[in-house]
């Protein structure tokens, strides 16, 4: 019959064109995709270009820092051992001319701190452990609570 032929062409013809439309959203995607992977490529070399560039200036200032730290230790080193360093209360280190005046006001150093308690610190607000051989306080809660599910 003439109208199913029509019918059949016209079904033929838009499965024709969302073949074709289907067809250019593929081409459309591979090439989004492949614009996608280009650029997060991109992005990576230049972040760890920056990344490289961080780092070494990270590594610089250690160098520096350790180089003066290295000066300063080689200057305090030869004082500490003639015994001619003290502080000057505030915790800052002076080198003073002779050794008499700072014994005579026998100020607080590295070198004659007294040594500090082996003990270990204790926290009023921390419960203390029921058995002495435990690591740990940690109160774990009851499983048997209503609607917890466990």
């Amino acid at each position: 019959s003439p109208g199913r032929e029509g019918q059949a062409y016209s079904t033929e013809m838009s499965i024709q064109r969302y073949q074709a439309a289907a067809e250019v959203a593929r081409e459309d995607y591979a090439e989004c995709s492949q614009r996608v992977l280009r650029e997060v490529d991109r992005f990576k070399r230049e972040k760890a270009e920056e990344m490289k560039m961080v780092v070494l200036e990270f590594i610089m200032l250690e160098i520096e820092l350790n180089r003066s730290m290295e000066k300063i230790w080689g200057e305090l080193v030869p004082k500490l051992e003639e015994g001619s360093v003290a502080t000057d209360g505030s915790g800052s280190v002076e080198a003073s001319s002779s050794m008499a005046a700072s014994s005579s006001a026998q100020q607080a150093t590295m070198v004659n701190l007294p040594p500090m308690p082996a003990s270990q610190p204790t926290y009023s607000n921390v419960p203390a452990a029921s058995d002495p051989m435990m690591e740990s306080s940690i109160q774990y809660r009851d499983n048997n609570i209503v609607g917890m599910g466990l």
